[in-house]
């Protein structure tokens, strides 16, 4: 992509950094095969923890302006040209610690803005809509934000990271939800007050895919100039009037967005002798039959067409979802043999035993999430052998002894969540060594001690929960040091007084400090605090 440089923060971690690159690259590979022409504008990409500096240098505006401007386009990614026509994509990577999102989701904002770059590049698109109230010179918002989102989900198909027709199910499934007609998007203003209208127009924009093939969808704006009206231009390339699309839309939205006739660009694999192996042991041992989703399990399907599966083009599972299914019994050790597994999600069951150390084979598994079960028993030393871990979530079990010191090798881990256990001893101090750690979840165990001042060399925590339990010493004055959005240590047996850089955390939206043996006063701008407990100490302000 000779066209692309880049400009990225001082603390984006490396891992959020090839997310990112994975979708600019899917992307480009996905318009170059629609014969769309070459990019002929420089384009910069900002990717940034804190995102405010690059917008306001792209934007022209004030720094003290940019968070308006920020929370006014959204919280995850922008993309313009500038007055001389060079692009610019500005990525906010604090969008992961602000909503707990997964990996995947940096691969699918960064191809969803580079396809903006081209929509606005083919129709010689300069600045944005301000006042988000009118209806472009190229067309309505829903087509522009719809076609970035249908042309990234075929990107990642064509890229194998996931199959269409799953990603198709969960966002026509979300469609159905809106009741707006699709006429009321047309403007920003519309789009932007109607929840789930992205996925309401890029079940439009594959209605006119279907029928004028996927090329079309981006040569519309190869035909948009100021001389020609947008409606014009609509009618050339789709073969129908906007009005005679809008009615033919909403009866294909009444009859449940039928599936409609698009080509298979990522083939329909199925499982390897092995994975299938470890899902029928799976489903055995967790109760299948009653499962509340078991669609085409143990059937001679396609792999990715079992529910909560996810398959490459070589049949080896890469993503299992079971979240919230009733699953009951004891996870099977086989587990350990899906080689490919970057995400196993089973949060939300009623699993119990111990967490089988056979997971600690699954040296791709980026996300580990067994939230709300009853298992027991330790944490397994051998999830340290987890070398591409960015997500532990483990927390709401019956999990108890001490966190093995394995885990400091981790390095990657982003979350790092074991609270509401019964777990026992300190808190690590290796966890100050885990550079990307920007979640800290060890709430309601029986951990004991001070909190280690190893922790101070952490840079990107947001949210530090270490509330019920039995720790002691005073607050670190370092905790000061990190961007908190959330900070829960009440009801410990912490003593000495308040830090006095807490008030200084501009971010700061929850404290809770109750519970403990605190002296001193209460820092007056903590009382500020959207959500705080500062009337259970019972001390004075200062």
């Amino acid at each position: 992509m000779p066209y692309l440089s880049w400009e990225v923060g001082a603390n984006v971690p490396d891992n959020m950094f090839y997310d990112v690159r994975r979708g600019l690259l899917l992307a480009e590979q996905y318009v170059r095969s629609l014969a769309v022409p070459e990019l002929e504008n420089e384009v910069v990409l900002y990717l940034y923890w804190d995102i405010v500096p690059a917008m306001a240098r792209v934007y022209g505006i004030s720094e003290r302006q940019a968070p308006q401007s920020y929370e006014t386009y959204g919280s995850a990614g922008e993309a313009t040209l500038t007055d001389d026509g060079s692009g610019a994509i500005i990525i906010n990577g604090s969008i992961m610690e602000r909503y707990g999102v997964s990996p995947l989701r940096f691969t699918h904002i960064s191809s969803h803005e580079l396809i903006h770059i081209y929509q606005y590049g083919l129709a010689a698109h300069r600045g944005i809509d301000l006042d988000h109230s009118k209806v472009r010179v190229h067309g309505p918002a829903w087509l522009q934000e719809g076609g970035a989102e249908f042309q990234t989900h075929r990107a990642l198909t064509k890229g194998a990271v996931y199959l269409y027709d799953e990603r198709r199910r969960w966002f026509s499934q979300t469609a159905s939800a809106v009741d707006t007609p699709l006429s009321d998007l047309e403007t920003y203003k519309g789009l932007l007050a109607t929840q789930n209208s992205f996925e309401l127009g890029a079940m439009a924009v594959e209605l006119l895919a279907a029928r004028a093939g996927e090329e079309a969808v981006m040569a519309y704006w190869t035909l948009l100039d100021p001389q020609t009206p947008w409606e014009e231009a609509f009618e050339t390339t789709f073969g129908t009037t906007i009005s005679e699309f809008y009615l033919l839309f909403e009866q294909h939205r009444a009859a449940g967005f039928p599936v409609e006739d698009l080509p298979d660009i990522a083939p329909r694999t199925h499982l390897t002798t092995v994975d299938r192996e470890a899902l029928a042991e799976l489903y055995d041992a967790t109760g299948g039959v009653q499962w509340e989703k078991n669609d085409n399990w143990l059937t001679d399907a396609p792999g990715s067409d079992w529910h909560g599966v996810t398959v490459d083009r070589e049949g080896y599972v890469t993503v299992l979802n079971l979240r919230d299914n009733r699953l009951r019994g004891k996870l099977p050790p086989e587990l350990g043999s899906l080689s490919r597994l970057r995400e196993l999600n089973l949060r939300d069951n009623q699993l119990n035993g111990e967490i089988p150390p056979e997971l600690g084979n699954l040296f791709n598994l980026e996300v580990l999430s067994l939230v709300r079960n009853r298992l027991s028993g330790p944490i397994p030393p051998s999830l340290g052998n987890l070398a591409a871990l960015k997500e532990l979530r483990i927390w709401g079990n019956k999990l108890n002894g001490e966190i093995p010191s394995t885990l400091a090798n981790l390095s990657l881990l982003r979350n790092f969540s074991v609270g509401v256990n019964e777990l026992t001893g300190e808190i690590p101090s290796w966890l100050g060594d885990l550079p990307y750690l920007q979640s800290i979840h060890l709430s309601e165990n029986q951990l004991t001690g001070a909190i280690p001042d190893n922790l101070a060399k952490l840079t990107d925590v947001g949210y530090f929960n270490a509330n019920r339990n039995r720790l002691t010493g005073d607050i670190p004055s370092w905790l000061a040091d990190f961007p908190l959005r959330q900070l829960y240590l009440n009801d410990n047996q912490l003593t000495g007084d308040i830090p006095e850089g807490l008030s200084a955390l501009s971010d700061l939206e929850w404290l809770w400090l109750g519970g403990n043996s605190l002296s001193g006063c209460v820092p007056g701008a903590l009382r500020d605090i959207p959500n705080h407990d500062m009337d259970r100490l019972e001390l004075p302000d200062c």
